[in-house]
C-alpha cells in the first residue's frame, strides 16, 4: 500500500511540476512576443502631415540652426523602439557623419542631388531616393 501511495505521489509531483514548467514556457513566449512591457500603452496608428510633429531646431554642431520636426517617438504614437524626424537642408549643407548602436536609420530623399555615403557604398541620390543604413554603420 505504501508503495503504491508513493508511486501517486511522485506521478503527481511529476504531473505539477511538468504543468508548471509548461505554463512558465508559454510565459515567456508570451513576453517574448509582446514588445511592450506592462502599463505600457501600445502604439498609436497615425496618418501624419507635413505640418503635423513636434518642431525643434538643431542648437549646436554643423546643423545648427537648421529646423527639424519629429514625427514618431515614444510621446508621439508611443513608440518605443523607433523614431521618425524631417528636415530640409540647404544646398551644401552636409549631415555629419555618424553611426547609430541602437537602430537601424532610415532616409528618404526628396530632391536630387544629394551625394550619400552609406558603409562602403557611394551614390548620388535621384528624386525619392531611399537609403537604409543598418545599426553601426557609419553614413
Amino acid at each position: 500500500m505504501r508503495s503504491l501511495f508513493l508511486r501517486l505521489v511522485l506521478t503527481a509531483t511529476t504531473v505539477t511540476a511538468l504543468a508548471l514548467l509548461d505554463a512558465q514556457h508559454e510565459a515567456r513566449i508570451a513576453l517574448q512576443s509582446t514588445p511592450d512591457s506592462p502599463g505600457t500603452p501600445p502604439a498609436t496608428p497615425m496618418i501624419l502631415q507635413e505640418a503635423d510633429g513636434d518642431h525643434l531646431v538643431h542648437r549646436a554642431g554643423p546643423l545648427r540652426g537648421v529646423p527639424f520636426s519629429i514625427k514618431v517617438d515614444g510621446e508621439f504614437g508611443n513608440s518605443n523602439d523607433f523614431f521618425v524626424f524631417a528636415e530640409a537642408l540647404k544646398p551644401g549643407q552636409t549631415i555629419p557623419f555618424h553611426k547609430h548602436e541602437n537602430a537601424e536609420e532610415l532616409l528618404i530623399l526628396r530632391e536630387a542631388g544629394a551625394m550619400v555615403i552609406v558603409g562602403n557604398k557611394r551614390a548620388a541620390a535621384g528624386p525619392d531616393s531611399i537609403v537604409f543604413i543598418p545599426r553601426n554603420t557609419w553614413i
